[in-house]
């Protein structure tokens, strides 16, 4: 019923935020656009569950065209809804209610399901379109990204949060005054910066010293960094 979109670069939350929605959809699309060292990894990872499927595509790191390839690639699944799913998001108790409600919807008519989504530290919370159905007319990527830039220069003017997906006139908006997922933040470190500080050190060093690590591995040895969560961006 539900397909999850799901856009990650080196995310240390990644795999928590994955683990944390598959009992509530039948299909992940993963697109990532971590290095190397880290996408295979999460490929291992993915490959462990049995359910649901999950299909993962790895492209060069650039947001936009990251979400639009996981937003086209849904269309070619059964579900009828469609789940964007951040990868520092985690379900609150209550997420079951929406996927409960969707099953109580008319089939016939296409809608679009905007709640809330809060900083479990601060409290704080922002509201954002993230379920919404499966439409012929949010299937055109070049209509998509015209009305997407109409509504950024709205925006510009009006200061008005605007929804993600420019949805059709025939959609049915239904609007929720609470939370339902938890929005991790996180501290992320300057990687350019480290990466700069053992660059010359690295270049330096012979092959037998280097015993086989790669540099992004000897970077983390020496921050003292967690291999299994983070990755050099």
């Amino acid at each position: 019923m539900i397909t999850a979109i799901m856009v990650n670069r080196n995310e240390s939350t990644f795999y928590e935020s994955l683990e944390s929605i598959l009992d509530h959809v039948e299909t992940v699309i993963i697109v990532d656009g971590s290095t190397k060292e880290e996408y295979e990894r999460i490929k291992l990872f993915c490959e462990s569950f049995p359910y649901p499927q999950i299909l993962l595509h790895h492209i060069d790191p650039n947001y936009k065209e990251q979400i639009d390839l996981a937003f086209d690639l849904s269309f070619n699944t059964p579900d009828r809804w469609i789940l964007r799913w951040d990868s520092d998001f985690t379900p609150k108790h209550n997420f079951k209610f929406l996927t409960e409600l969707i099953c109580a919807l008319d089939d016939r008519d296409d809608y679009a399901l905007i709640f809330g989504v809060e900083d479990p530290v601060t409290g704080e919370l922002h509201f954002e379109d993230y379920l919404f159905t499966k439409n012929e007319g949010l299937y055109n990527i070049h209509i998509r990204r015209v009305v997407k830039d109409i509504i950024r220069r709205l925006k510009r003017k009006k200061q008005q949060r605007r929804v993600w997906v420019p949805y059709p006139r025939s959609y049915k908006i239904l609007y929720f005054n609470q939370t339902f997922i938890y929005h991790h933040s996180s501290t992320k470190p300057d990687w350019k910066k480290i990466e700069r500080k053992y660059q010359r050190e690295w270049s330096l060093m012979s092959s037998k010293k280097r015993q086989g690590r790669t540099f992004e591995e000897y970077v983390r040895e020496k921050e003292g960094i967690d291999v299994a969560c983070t990755t050099l961006a």
